[in-house]
This record gives structure tokens, sequence and C-alpha cells, in this order.
């Protein structure tokens, strides 16, 4: 725990978990889809933060007879499984917020409103924390990216929270959810496919 870039891994676990535990019982008590959406996001970066701090560990690891190369492809590896875990949970956030779109229902703006500052402001946090790191590791940008897609929900949220409490308009919760799902698939496609070119030694 001494060395700087595990310090900054446990950091950022410890404010999603944060994050995941306030979005979960403020989106179950909002009624908020968006709200819930970003819970379960934030739930897939607790794991693959801790994917990727595990990786970070391995990848000091001196090179033996076995791994005459060292582990500094664990890394990798860790960046592509995080990307794959992404993709799958965008396309289901998209998938949810189609089915919600058809059915919108009374959202609690109020609570929205305050539980998505919280987890913007937790979000800024762990961006900052491991964004130095980031611009010499794909494991560390990886992980950067979930924290970028977190904030940026987390501002839509915030966004739609206002619009909801104000005007009532209850379809902007799905329609952040099917937004936030978009960009979400984008970053995470381009992360898994330059992670895979080196695995592949493109």
């Amino acid at each position: 725990m001494k060395d700087k870039s595990s310090l900054r891994y446990f950091w950022v676990t410890l404010l999603n978990i944060i994050i995941t535990i306030a979005e979960f019982i403020g989106g179950a008590v909002s009624g908020s889809l968006a709200l819930l959406s970003d819970a379960v996001h934030n739930l897939s970066d607790v794991g693959s933060i801790i994917l990727a701090f595990v990786a970070n560990l391995i990848s000091k690891r001196k090179r033996n007879t076995s791994k005459t190369f060292g582990y500094d492809r664990a890394e990798i590896l860790a960046a592509f499984t995080n990307g794959i875990i992404l993709i799958v949970i965008s396309i289901y956030l998209f998938i949810e917020g189609i089915q919600r779109f058809s059915h919108p229902e009374p959202i609690k703006g109020k609570i929205m409103l305050i539980v998505s500052l919280i987890g913007l402001a937790a979000n800024l946090i762990s961006m900052l924390v491991v964004m130095k790191e980031a611009k010499t590791s794909l494991n560390a940008k990886a992980t950067f990216l979930n924290m970028l897609s977190d904030a940026i929900t987390s501002v839509a949220v915030v966004i739609g929270a206002i619009v909801i409490s104000i005007w009532k308009i209850y379809w902007v919760d799905p329609v952040l959810t099917i937004a936030a799902s978009v960009f979400l698939l984008k970053e995470a496609y381009e992360v898994t496919i330059k992670a895979a070119n080196i695995l592949m030694e493109t």
C-alpha cells in the first residue's frame, strides 16, 4: 500500500463504493432509472477498479523462467476485461432506457438532485486521483475513462433532476439513461480495441 499507484486505486475504489450505495438508495427512493443505472455503472466500476488494482500489483512482479517478459501485460488484460464489461452494461442500460421511455413514471426530483450531486463530487475527486497515471498506463486510462463517463452521467442526471423538479418532465430520465449508455459504449469500445490490438501484437 506504500506504492502511490496502489494507494490511488484504493481511494478511488472506496469513493466508488460510497457513490454506489448512495445512488442505489437514492434511485430506489426517488424512482429514477437514470440514478439506478448510474448506480449499476458505479457498481461495475468498483469491480473494474479492483481488477485494475490487482493487475497493477501483478505487473510489478519481476520476470521469471515461466514469464520471461514479466507481468506488464496484466494491466492490458485488465483494461480489455474492463472494456468488455462496460460494453455489456452500456447495452443493458440502453435497453432499460428504451423500455422506461415508453412507460415514464413519477420521480422525486429533489432526492434525485441531492444524490446525483454527491455522485458528481465523488467522481470528480476520483478522476483527479488517477489523472496523472492515466497518461502513462492503459490500465489507469481505462479506470479514468470509467470515472469520466460517470462524471458526465452525473452532470446529466443533475440537469435532469432540476428539470424534473421544476417542470415534472419525467421522460427526461430515460432519455438521459439512453444518452449515457451510448457515450459509455463508444468509450468502452475504443479501450477494448486498443487493448486487444496490444494483446494480439497488431
